[in-house]
């Protein structure tokens, strides 16, 4: 018996082929049959879908030498200067971008369909996710003609742009990696300017919520004394301190 494809099956063929094909220099590119799921895990019994997966160190070895030649040039222009810096300033790191194809099944995806199929995906640093984990959402998309372009919301027209937007996103995740602090007594980092915009927020009676990346335990941050159940509890003397309110009552919730 021939191994029969329907029209859909055939639109995501051809999408998977033209994302190989048009795969950059500098990225690894495999494919296969199924879902690609955050977690890694391809599950290939799914037919109706096809993935396209794109791996590459933040920046090659081949383009830290280029711009270090770069650097070293005294007649580069001051832009190639610039961009090379900021490329040699990038922390190691491999990025992967998970592209899931799909079939059209509103209006709504055929505005946004790119070569007749749906093409969303994952993005993740070091293994971490931008998306809340076991959550079936993607973190950017490839949209077609039909449908307004909105970096902003990681929807890219073409695959070079997506590819480029996910790698500058990472490179922007490792530099608040590097500026961000552990708050003492609980299980988040956040940037040095958290400090002021909460001890503003508690001070006007506002409470401060610290949200889990996925299902998992909120907290969330008032001003006094907090109540007697078992989920409230003073806030460490060290994290009063830096935030410059006292008493402050840490209470936690699910957060789902």
């Amino acid at each position: 018996m021939k191994n029969f494809k329907s029209t859909t099956q055939r639109q995501m063929d051809s999408a998977a082929a033209a994302l190989v094909a048009q795969a950059p220099a500098g990225w690894l590119v495999t494919f296969g049959d199924g879902y690609r799921y955050d977690d890694e895990v391809a599950d290939a019994t799914d037919r109706n879908g096809r993935w396209v997966r794109y791996s590459r160190a933040m920046a090659t070895e081949a383009e830290r030498h280029g711009a270090e030649l770069v650097l070293a040039d005294a007649a580069a222009p001051a832009d190639w200067k610039a961009a090379a810096t900021a490329l040699l300033a990038r922390p190691r790191g491999v990025v992967v971008v998970v592209l899931n194809i799909g079939k059209v099944t509103s209006s709504y995806d055929a505005d946004r369909a790119w070569l007749g199929c749906m093409v969303e995906g994952d993005t993740l640093l070091d293994g971490a996710s931008f998306i809340r984990r076991g959550i079936d959402c993607s973190c950017c998309a490839l949209v077609g003609a039909a449908s307004e372009v909105h970096t902003a919301s990681h929807q890219y027209g073409g695959l070079f742009a997506l590819l480029d937007g996910q790698l500058a996103r990472c490179a922007a995740l490792q530099a608040r990696r590097a500026t961000a602090v552990a708050l003492p007594g609980l299980p988040f980092t956040v940037q040095p300017e958290w400090f002021a915009t909460t001890a503003a927020a508690l001070k006007a009676g506002r409470s401060v919520q610290l949200l889990p990346h996925g299902f998992g335990t909120g907290y969330s941050l008032r001003r006094g004394i907090g109540g007697r159940s078992a989920d409230c509890r003073r806030a460490s003397s060290e994290l009063e301190r830096l935030v410059g309110v006292t008493p402050i009552t840490v209470s936690t919730f699910d957060h789902d």
